[in-house]
C-alpha cells in the first residue's frame, strides 16, 4: 500500500493495528487525516482530524495509543497547539485548540501514566531584533 501525503507519524497500537495521521495535502494548507490499518496495512477506517488554512506554518502531527486503548493526536492548528483524542471506532471524544496561545513552530505529544502533554515551541522577535525561543507545556489530565 503507498501513502500519499506529508507531516505525518505512525504508531501501532495496542490491538497490533497500525495507527496512521497525516496531511493529504499537498499544496497550501492542510487536510489531517487518522487512518487505522491491520497487520497487513489494509485501511480498516480513516477520520478526518482537521483542516489548517493555507498559508498557516505546517505541522507535523503525532499520534499515541492512551492506556484505555484511545488515540491521542496533537500538532498545530492555524500555528497553535492541538489536541484531539479518537475511540477505538474512529469517533471522536474530544478536541482542545489553544487558540488564544502564542504562535507556535513546532509540536511534540508525550505520555506519562494517564497524563498527557503537548509541548510547543514558541519563538518571539525583541524590540532589539533578538529571537528567543521558550517551549510551552500544557498537560492534560483524563476524566
Amino acid at each position: 500500500m503507498v501513502f500519499t501525503g506529508r507531516y505525518g507519524s505512525l504508531t501501532k497500537g495496542l490491538d497490533g493495528n497500525y495507527l496512521l495521521v497525516y496531511d493529504k495535502n499537498n499544496a497550501d494548507g492542510q487536510n489531517i487525516w487518522l487512518q487505522i490499518l491491520d497487520t497487513k496495512l489494509n485501511m480498516l477506517w480513516e477520520s478526518k482530524v482537521l483542516d489548517n488554512k493555507p498559508r498557516s506554518v505546517p505541522s507535523t502531527f503525532k499520534i499515541k495509543t492512551i492506556p484505555n486503548g484511545n488515540y491521542i493526536i496533537a500538532g498545530g492548528k492555524e500555528s497553535k497547539p492541538y489536541i484531539t483524542a479518537f475511540d477505538q471506532k474512529g469517533n471522536r471524544l474530544w478536541e482542545f485548540w489553544g487558540e488564544s496561545m502564542n504562535t507556535s513552530i513546532d509540536f511534540d505529544l508525550m505520555l506519562s501514566g494517564d497524563n498527557f502533554f503537548i509541548g510547543s515551541t514558541v519563538i518571539t522577535k525583541s524590540s532589539q531584533n533578538k529571537f528567543t525561543q521558550k517551549v510551552n507545556l500544557i498537560k492534560f489530565v483524563p476524566k
